[in-house]
């Protein structure tokens, strides 16, 4: 299964999913239209400010907000699977505990 993957501050983070994943992977015949799309999330304050709409407050708002701005078909929606993996600091590191 194709997948392609993303920095939450790649320049190409909301318009990959459809120009390569979609375009490009999974048009392969092996594919038969399914992939993934997986973004680490690194914190808000990092990831790339969408087109339009408030950025992304958590790794589930960018999972949505992908979704929403590759404008998905039911039928991609049902092949397509956006995942979003948080790997940001926890707040706690470094603060004392008590």
């Amino acid at each position: 299964m194709p997948a392609e993957i993303k920095k939450d501050s790649h320049d190409d983070l909301w318009k990959a999913i459809r120009s390569q994943l979609i375009e490009k992977y999974t048009r392969d015949p092996g594919a038969a239209g399914y992939g993934i799309y997986l973004v680490f999330w690194f914190g808000r304050d990092r990831c790339k400010r969408p087109p339009t709409g408030p950025p992304p407050e958590t790794p589930s708002a960018l999972s949505t907000q992908l979704i929403a701005v590759a404008n998905l078909s039911p039928e991609e929606r049902r092949k397509i699977s956006v995942c979003v993996i948080d790997v940001s600091k926890p707040d706690s590191i470094g603060k004392a505990v008590g």
